[in-house]
């Protein structure tokens, strides 16, 4: 699911014919999305027939020796169905924090002023994971068998991870901030430097 949506935002950037999504693929997603390159032309052809991308022309080099081909490019809908998959969170039993990394990746080129929003909502559906957890817990009632003490013992220990998850949306939220203050000061420090070679 994560691959559509990869190909998407890398052809919301530009145009690009199947090898050079292959080829931006391995070079922005490295260990995150790894397809081999049957998968992008079948999640290409997928794409155009869901009315996502469309063909644009084809390309082929100068002197027509290689064989010319289709270049792709995001449409409208295509968009759309990006921005809406870069704000939601995977359904209930996955877990929310393993495609986050992408989504980040993916959002700074294509859609940079959504990256706080994609933290929060993150963390927002770890909140509402870690409270229905704490719901199911009895402590009123101690394991009278080894099944129920299994359980128990499994619950506390997802409790455990989606507090776990919890703090790591408090570091990512403070990491992109300090990174775009920093980001902030070099373009301003850039402007400074223009203004005095004038």
């Amino acid at each position: 699911m994560a691959l559509r949506f990869a190909i998407l935002a890398l052809l919301s950037e530009q145009p690009m014919h199947g090898y050079a999504v292959r080829v931006a693929l391995d070079e922005r997603c490295v260990g995150l999305c790894e397809p081999d390159d049957g998968e992008v032309y079948r999640v290409l052809a997928a794409l155009r027939r869901d009315g996502l991308v469309a063909l644009t022309e084809t390309a082929g080099s100068a002197s027509g020796s290689r064989r010319r081909r289709k270049v792709y490019r995001v449409t409208g809908a295509g968009r759309d169905a990006l921005r809406a998959w870069l704000l939601s969170v995977p359904e209930s039993g996955q877990r929310a924090r393993d495609e986050l990394p992408l989504r980040l990746l993916l959002a700074e080129r294509c859609a940079a002023e959504l990256l706080s929003r994609i933290v929060d909502r993150y963390a927002e559906h770890g909140q509402a994971v870690l409270e229905e957890l704490v719901a199911l817990r009895r402590p009123d009632r101690p394991p009278k068998t080894f099944g129920a003490l299994v359980r128990a013992l499994h619950l506390e220990t997802e409790i455990r991870v989606a507090r776990a998850d919890l703090e790591a949306m408090d570091l990512w939220r403070a990491a992109l901030a300090r990174f775009r203050e920093a980001q902030g000061a070099q373009s301003e420090a850039a402007s400074l430097a223009r203004e005095r070679r004038r």
